[in-house]
């Protein structure tokens, strides 16, 4: 094993060098190069709140819930809706956020509903996968949704869900984007998927008697304070507003 590292010698700092800034998709909230877990049951609005951040990146100017955005290129793959059914949506979040859908052109997404080969099975990741990583580095997009964790995975409780965030953070670097990957709250639940990334989301219904209302919660963020770590939400018109 010593002789695996024989290569690796000190390397001093340069003093007059500058500190790479972190490269935040959304101060806080998201970051490039990372993997974020957006977690939530399964009537909440989980690929709402994914698809407004989608909009957001890809529009000139548009915020994300009241929050700053790199703006550049978005993908995603949606796994539980498909084309028809993305259109009604991104037009509704469109009108109701004032962007003009024509202007789009740095959003790309692609719906996969009708089953097929599995992405990841108990060997690791499949040609199916290694096609769309492949594609996703030549894209470099600088935000990548997937929707989500259990239409990717070929699981029958066995897939190594360490295994699969890696597989996941060897895109957001090697694509120098944000991945994030929508899950119900069975998957956080486990250590290995909670200790595998360094942001995790939960977005939860915020009462009984407030059927339009959520809660977006920073559970996680290995470099972010506890401090605004909530955003209080409505759903309205097609989409999220904050409150």
């Amino acid at each position: 094993m010593i002789d695996k590292y024989s290569e690796i010698v000190p390397t001093p700092f340069d003093p007059s060098a500058v500190v790479p800034l972190r490269p935040w998709l959304v101060k806080d909230w998201i970051l490039r190069r990372q993997v974020t877990l957006l977690t939530g049951h399964g009537y909440v609005g989980k690929s709402l709140v994914a698809l407004q951040l989608c909009i957001a990146v890809a529009s000139a100017d548009k915020t994300w819930l009241g929050m700053g955005v790199e703006h550049g290129r978005a993908f995603a793959l949606w796994c539980e809706d498909d084309a028809d059914e993305m259109h009604r949506r991104i037009a509704d979040v469109c009108r109701a956020e004032g962007v003009k859908i024509g202007s789009l052109g740095n959003f790309v997404y692609s719906c996969c509903t009708t089953g097929g080969d599995a992405f990841f099975d108990l060997q690791g990741a499949t040609s199916v996968w290694e096609k769309l990583h492949d594609r996703l580095v030549q894209l470099r997009p600088r935000l990548i949704v997937l929707d989500e964790a259990d239409d990717l995975l070929a699981d029958d409780g066995r897939v190594s869900g360490r295994k699969f965030l890696r597989d996941l953070q060897d895109l957001a670097i090697k694509a120098d984007a944000a991945v994030v990957v929508l899950a119900h709250p069975a998957r956080d639940g486990r250590a290995e998927w909670h200790d595998s990334v360094r942001v995790r989301l939960r977005l939860s219904a915020r009462g009984s008697g407030l059927v339009d209302d959520r809660i977006l919660a920073r559970e996680k963020s290995n470099y972010a304070s506890g401090k605004d770590a909530t955003r209080a939400l409505h759903w309205e018109a097609g989409r999220f507003r904050t409150t």
